[in-house]
């Protein structure tokens, strides 16, 4: 039998290879970003920031490959943000004494988002040979193709819809003053409460599994007696919150709005392009539209399945309590 300090000199290797790892990856991930996104300067900024995102995705899935762990991408959906946000505020052209407000407000959201939901990850993650159980129902499923699925379906397609959220980051680069006061800072606190919803929510589920629950109960307290997902909820809301900063930031004229559109087909010293104001709402909007319908319609599909092949009670909860938006709870008399 091992001894407790042969346990513990075990978990301290352990850990310092799994950081090892995540470090070199994310940290040979970036280097390669910041290449191509400088490689491709001639291109338009929003396309180059997303070949340099496939970039960066593509390293992170060697080492899921290497280490036969999907799992590896799990921290990019919190740090990709950060990057872009740096990304789009030093290819835009505005000065930066205008730059200021806006870098700052959202750099900062973004910080205390990403960071939160990274150490979040990490402390419920117990070791490289620990994987999603959801990648592992696909591995299940896949056989001999689930490399395939893992590299356009957990690697490529999440890596789209963050850099298709992180959008709203550009038209802050591009705002030439804060054209709606009021809507962005209603926004930077709607991102801030949103972060605050998430974090109180992962903690409460936290401490309800460090209590070692009898294998059937549910969590029926605190956020999570209104909701089923209230961190779903949260993270919903914080991609929301940077898009009404966003419009805060460039209003709501056609111009401003067009430009955003531009910025992904425009190439340097081309003929010039007719910029297009649905395009430029659709991409400003898409990204956080499509985040809540996966959330909404796939993500808590699975989880919910899982729940109720182990938990038999969870049907009833169901009927009682709100999907993600926090609601007050059905009586059963109403059942």
């Amino acid at each position: 039998m091992k001894t407790e300090a042969t346990r513990q000199k075990s978990d301290s290797t352990g850990t310092l290879k799994l950081y090892t790892v995540y470090g070199s990856a994310y940290g040979l991930a970036a280097l390669v970003g910041v290449l191509v996104f400088l490689q491709l300067s001639d291109w338009p900024v929003l396309l180059s920031s997303l070949m340099a995102d496939v970039a960066a995705t593509l390293v992170i899935f060697a080492f899921s490959r290497a280490y036969n762990n999907s799992s590896l991408y799990d921290p990019y959906w919190s740090l990709a943000p950060l990057a872009l946000c740096l990304a789009f505020f030093y290819a835009s052209e505005q000065p930066f004494s205008e730059q200021l407000l806006p870098f700052v407000v959202s750099f900062t959201l973004l910080n205390i988002w990403g960071h939160r939901l990274t150490y979040n990850f990490f402390r419920g993650f117990s070791g490289l040979a620990t994987e999603d159980f959801r990648y592992a129902e696909l591995r299940r499923q896949n056989g001999r193709f689930y490399w395939l699925v893992s590299l356009f379906g957990i690697h490529l397609f999440p890596t789209l819809l963050t850099w298709a959220s992180s959008l709203p980051l550009w038209a802050l680069a591009q705002a030439e003053n804060i054209a709606q006061p009021w809507l962005f800072w209603l926004g930077a606190l709607g991102a801030l409460g949103a972060v605050a919803i998430e974090a109180t929510a992962d903690q409460q589920l936290h401490d309800f599994r460090q209590s070692k629950p009898a294998p059937t109960a549910l969590l029926e307290t605190g956020l999570w007696k209104y909701s089923r997902h209230p961190n779903y909820f949260g993270e919903i809301s914080f991609w929301w919150s940077l898009l009404l900063m966003a419009f805060g930031a460039i209003g709501f004229e056609t111009k401003s709005i067009a430009n955003t559109w531009s910025a992904l087909v425009q190439f340097k010293g081309a003929a010039l392009q007719q910029s297009s104001f649905w395009g430029g709402l659709s991409l400003l909007c898409g990204g956080a539209l499509c985040i809540s319908l996966l959330f909404r319609f796939i993500s808590l599909g699975l989880i919910e399945k899982r729940m109720l092949a182990k938990r038999p009670a969870f049907a009833e909860r169901k009927k009682r309590v709100s999907a993600v938006i926090p609601l007050p709870r059905k009586s059963s008399a109403k059942l």
